[in-house]
C-alpha cells in the first residue's frame, strides 16, 4: 500500500489526492488513445487501465515515464509503476516516490520488455516470494528474543525489570513508550520513530535490532520486515528508498500497513484477511513469513492498563511434527503453537499488577472497569485456570484476529525492481 500524503498537498485527504494522481493518468493515456480507461482502486492505491492489449509495455513506460509525464506527476511525488497486466489487457499500475531518470535514451526497448516479463513470471514470483519467507524467518530467528547485556529488544514491562534486577531503575518513564538508539532515530510519538535526516536507514535498522530497544509487538515485526526488504534490495538501494523527505524510514504501532510508513508500499493484507477468513486453531489461513495477530484476554485492559500483554503480533514461520502452526513473536523463546500462544497470554493476564499497572490507576482513580470490586469480569476471574478456557474459550479469548494477516507482496517488490531496472536500461528513443 501507498502513502500519497505529499507535502505539496497536505491539504487534501487521501483520496482526494489519488483521485487526482487518477485524472492525470487518464489525461496522459488518452492522448495516446481515448480507449485506455483508467479506475482508481482505492484498497490497495492502484490505477487499473482497460483496453491496452495492443500497446507494448515499453511504450507504456515510455509515455508514463516521458519527461512531460514526469514533471506533472512530481506535484505529487509520486511516479507511476507498471505491477501487472493480464492475458485481457487490464494493466495494474502501482506508484512509487522513486523519480524515473527521463534522460533521452537510445533504443533498446526490448531489453525493457524481457525485464518485466521475466520479472512477472510464475517462476520468479515464486521464488520471490520464497526469499521472503525466508528471510522474515531467518531475522526474527536470530535476532529476536535474543537480549544480551544491554543490548536486544525489550518490551517495556520486561525492560523495567531488567533495570531494577541491576539496581539501576529508571530515572523516569519516558521509555515506557517506547525507546530507539537516538543516534538514528527520533521518536515522534508513542512507538513510532523515524529516522534522522542524514542517516543512513540500513544502518538504522539494524541498529534497532540490536538495540537497546525498547517497543511494542508491532514495531518489532515491522522492523523485522524492514530487514527483509534489506536483504532483498541490498544496501544502496534500501538507503535510496527509504533515504527521501516523505518515504523516510519509520516504525509505527500499526504495521507493515500503516500508510504514513513507506515500508507498506511494499506490502498488504493477504487475500484470505480481505476474505474475513477464519480457518481453524493450528491451521490458519496464512503463508510462512505472513503476519497475523493473536488477542489474549478479553479484559486484559482492565486488570493491567499499562500492560504488554494483551495480544502478540506474531509471524508464521513453520510447522511442528504434528503439522500445527508454528509462530514467532517477541517474547517467545522458542517457536509456539497457536495453543502455546494462547496459554502464554493466559499467563501474562493471571500475572499481579505491575507497578505501572499501579501508577495508572492512581492517576486515575474513578476508574471503575479496572476497580476489582466492581468490575464484574475483575470480580469473578481475576485469575484464570486454562482448563476453564478450553472448555469455553470464546468467553475468555480474543484469539486469533480475522482479517489481520498481513505481508510483503512479492509483485510490489518486483515492480520496484523492475522500476529500477528500467532507469538503468537505455530505452527511450530521442
Amino acid at each position: 500500500m501507498l502513502s500519497l500524503n505529499s507535502p505539496k498537498n497536505s491539504a487534501d485527504t487521501l483520496e482526494q489526492n489519488f483521485s487526482s494522481i487518477e485524472r492525470l493518468t487518464s489525461k496522459i493515456l488518452a492522448q495516446k488513445d481515448p480507449k485506455y480507461k483508467t479506475h482508481c482502486n482505492f484498497f490497495n492505491y492502484t490505477i487499473t487501465v482497460s483496453n491496452t492489449s495492443d500497446l507494448p509495455l515499453e511504450q507504456i513506460y515510455q509515455i508514463l515515464h516521458s519527461a512531460e509525464a514526469i514533471d506533472q506527476y512530481e506535484q505529487y511525488e509520486q511516479y507511476p509503476v507498471i505491477a501487472k497486466r493480464d492475458s485481457e489487457g487490464l494493466l495494474q499500475i502501482s506508484f512509487s516516490n522513486l523519480k524515473p531518470d527521463c534522460r533521452s535514451f537510445k533504443s533498446n526497448a526490448q531489453n525493457l520488455a524481457q525485464v518485466i516479463t521475466t520479472s512477472l513470471s510464475s517462476s520468479t514470483l515464486q521464488n520471490t516470494k520464497t526469499a521472503i519467507a525466508r528471510h522474515v524467518v531467518q531475522t526474527m530467528q536470530q535476532l529476536l528474543n535474543q537480549p544480551e547485556e544491554g543490548r536486544g529488544i525489550w518490551y517495556p514491562d520486561d525492560y523495567e525489570k531488567y533495570l531494577n534486577q541491576r539496581n539501576t531503575p529508571p530515572e523516569n518513564d519516558d521509555f515506557y513508550t517506547g525507546f530507539a538508539d537516538p543516534a538514528f532515530f527520533e521518536k515522534t510519538e508513542a512507538f513510532t520513530f523515524k529516522v534522522k535526516e542524514g542517516k543512513k536507514p540500513s544502518e538504522a535498522i539494524l541498529s534497532f535490532l540490536k538495540g537497546p530497544t525498547v517497543a511494542d509487538s508491532a514495531n518489532i515485526t515491522m522492523a523485522c520486515y524492514y530487514k527483509c526488504v534489506l536483504n532483498i534490495l541490498g544496501e544502496a538501494l534500501f538507503n535510496r528508498l527509504y533515504s527521501s523527505e516523505g518515504f523516510r524510514l519509520s516504525i509505527s504501532p500499526y504495521g507493515i500497513i500503516d500508510i504514513d510508513a513507506p515500508i507498506s508500499f511494499l506490502a498488504d493484507f493477504t487475500e484470505s484477511a480481505k476474505e474475513m477468513a477464519t480457518g481453524t486453531v493450528g491451521k490458519r489461513p496464512l503463508e510462512i513469513g505472513q503476519e497475523c495477530y493473536f488477542g489474549g484476554v478479553i479484559w486484559y485492559g482492565n486488570k493491567h492498563p499499562a500492560g504488554f500483554g494483551a495480544g502478540y503480533n506474531a509471524v508464521y514461520v513453520a510447522n511442528s511434527e504434528k503439522d500445527e502452526q508454528l509462530f514467532i513473536a517477541q517474547g517467545f523463546e522458542r517457536p509456539l503453537t497457536e495453543k502455546e500462544i494462547s496459554e502464554k497470554l493466559i499467563d501474562c493476564y493471571n500475572e499481579e499488577r505491575s507497578l505501572q499497572d499501579e501508577k495508572y490507576l492512581l492517576d486515575h482513580p474513578n476508574n471503575d472497569f479496572c476497580d476489582k470490586n466492581k468490575n464484574i469480569f475483575l470480580k469473578m476471574s481475576y485469575t484464570i485456570k486454562k482448563e476453564e478456557v478450553e472448555k469455553n474459550p470464546e468467553l475468555f479469548m480474543r484469539s486469533f484476529l480475522v482479517g489481520s494477516p498481513k505481508g510483503l507482496v512479492a509483485e510490489n517488490i518486483l515492480g520496484l525492481l523492475t522500476t529500477i531496472a528500467q532507469q538503468k536500461s537505455e530505452v527511450f528513443d530521442d
